[in-house]
């Protein structure tokens, strides 16, 4: 679990993941903009947070085994 303050942004960065492609997919409410599924490293996908809440996002090629949560607080 990763923590930012309303209009802070994150950034995820491929790697290790040599030719396995890979996404950040948002799951449930509150929602943000999935990424798009990508291979190679040294892709990144960043992603502002404007919204006080709890988004759960994975990956739309692995599903549960690759989850995330991204807790947003207010200023």
């Amino acid at each position: 679990m990763d923590t930012v303050v309303a209009g802070g942004k994150v950034t995820w960065t491929w790697s290790g993941t040599g030719s396995v492609s890979h996404s950040v997919q948002s799951l449930g409410a509150p929602t943000f903009t999935s990424g798009p599924i990508v291979a190679s490293d040294g892709n990144t996908y960043e992603q502002t947070f404007s919204t006080p809440g709890t988004y759960r996002y994975n990956c739309a090629v692995h599903g549960n085994l690759m989850t995330g949560t991204i807790v947003v607080i207010a200023q």
